[in-house]
């Protein structure tokens, strides 16, 4: 199969690659530290994964810029947008300190402070601050083990809410618990 561009075709094309490369030169060093770096939480082989990403996507998208605001500034989003989803197909948070919850029944934690930080009343008034469907869907994962399809086909709701709720509950008992420390410490 062949491919027949005119001159003028072929010259916007290697155009649109010399801008290109120009503008991968420039913004590299300044996106690499300041947006993959700061997704990455410091991690240097993950950050190169990140730019390699958001770069790959830049030069797709290159041809859609249409000269309104500074390109650094869209340059800058769509390498961001890029990385976001990455870190949401690989299910994880870009906060710094993201929370490990394991399926564990919190029931079983001692009210002694000597093996557990929180005692089990705490953990249950952590919970009792869900909104009802932010607890139901913590419940039914944790203490019933069930699987986001499974807590959406039981509730009548789309896994991707399951999974939303869940994050949402997690990070609501972790402010929970980040301010009773606070409240311990004063």
């Amino acid at each position: 199969m062949k491919i027949i561009l005119t001159e003028s075709q072929y010259s916007k094309l290697l155009n649109e690659v010399a801008d290109f490369n120009s503008l991968y030169k420039s913004l590299y060093p300044k996106i690499y530290r300041q947006v993959c770096l700061r997704y990455s939480n410091g991690d240097r082989e993950k950050a190169d994964d990140f730019c390699q990403l958001g770069f790959i996507k830049l030069h797709q998208k290159f041809s859609m810029y249409d000269g309104s605001g500074p390109i650094e500034a869209w340059a800058r989003r769509i390498i961001a947008n890029t990385i976001l989803d990455e870190l949401r197909k690989e299910k994880r948070s870009p906060y710094k300190n993201p929370v490990d919850f394991e399926r564990t029944n919190l029931e079983v934690i001692d009210d002694t402070p000597e093996e557990s930080l929180y005692s089990s009343k705490e953990i249950k008034d952590a919970v009792g601050t869900l909104s009802s469907a932010y607890k139901k869907v913590f419940e039914m994962f944790f203490f019933e083990d069930m699987s986001h399809q499974e807590i959406a086909d039981e509730l009548g709701i789309s896994e991707g809410t399951s999974k939303s709720n869940l994050f949402k509950a997690k990070a609501k008992i972790k402010q929970y618990l980040i301010n009773l420390n606070k409240k311990r410490e004063d």
